[in-house]
Order: structure tokens, then sequence, then C-alpha cells
């Protein structure tokens, strides 16, 4: 969705011809919208969000959407209370799996989400998150910064 995903992307020889400035599903999905006449494949995550396909339907775009990953707790990992100062969520999925596999936080551990999702579902789940912005691995330093600034 992002620059991080247009890195890699271009890491092996491929170049987005779009990329929104909010990365976000729904964002990409109007851009896709607003600049696409063709048919488009959607190569994405089992769990992912329905936002892109929805947005894509509704706007008459025609496209394939293929489920070509998906992610899974690891069940070798038994769960703990986390007592770092920070700990970091890049998706719903993560949240909901590190929550119902029985993970705790300790009471000074500070919630950082990559996007408005992922903090939902931190919500949803009991806590308080600061969100990333931007949706990128800088956008999580920086609110790790501000976190710490604020102590």
């Amino acid at each position: 969705i992002g620059s991080g995903t247009a890195s890699v992307l271009e890491a092996a020889g491929l170049y987005p011809d779009i990329m929104p400035e909010t990365f976000t599903s729904e964002a990409l999905a109007e851009k896709v919208a607003a600049e696409t006449t063709g048919r488009v494949l959607l190569l994405r995550a089992v769990r992912g969000s329905s936002a892109l396909p929805e947005i894509l339907s509704q706007r008459g775009i025609d496209f394939d959407d293929i489920r070509i990953y998906d992610t899974v707790p690891n069940p070798a990992v038994k769960p703990h209370t986390v007592g770092t100062d920070f700990l970091v969520f890049g998706s719903a999925f993560g949240v909901e799996s590190f929550f119902v596999q029985g993970y705790t936080i300790s009471p000074h551990t500070r919630l950082i989400s990559i996007g408005g999702k992922t903090a939902d579902a931190v919500r949803r789940a009991g806590f308080s998150v600061h969100s990333a912005t931007p949706h990128t691995a800088v956008g999580i330093a920086d609110a790790i910064t501000e976190e710490v600034q604020n102590i």
C-alpha cells in the first residue's frame, strides 16, 4: 500500500504506478478507482481488509481478488507479560492474536499502532494507543519519540 511496499517492489525491478498519499486500503482503493480504466489484480492477505474490494466494486472497477498469504499465530511461543517500554502493533489481526493467545502487558508499556484500524483493535481490547502518522516505519519511530518526550 505504501512506501515500504514500493521499496520491496522496486528491489525486484517492479515500479508501482499508483501509490496513495495515505497508506490505507481505503485510500488505495480510491486512488485505483480514480486512475484505472483496466482490470486490476489484487494480491492480498486471507484476513485482509474488505475495504479495497468493496470500494472497487462500488466504483465499477473490474478486478480479481487473490488471497496469496495468511498470517497465523505461532503456537510455539508461550504467552507471557510483555514488560517493554513500547509494544508496536502492525495489524488488527496482530492485536487480536496477541490478546486471544493470552499475552498481557505491564502497566508501564505504551502501545503504538501502524494505523487507524489497528488502533481501533487496540481500543477494543481495552487499551489506549498512539497511532503512527504516516502509517510507516518512520511514523512508528516518530510516535515512539513523541511518547518518550511526553514521559
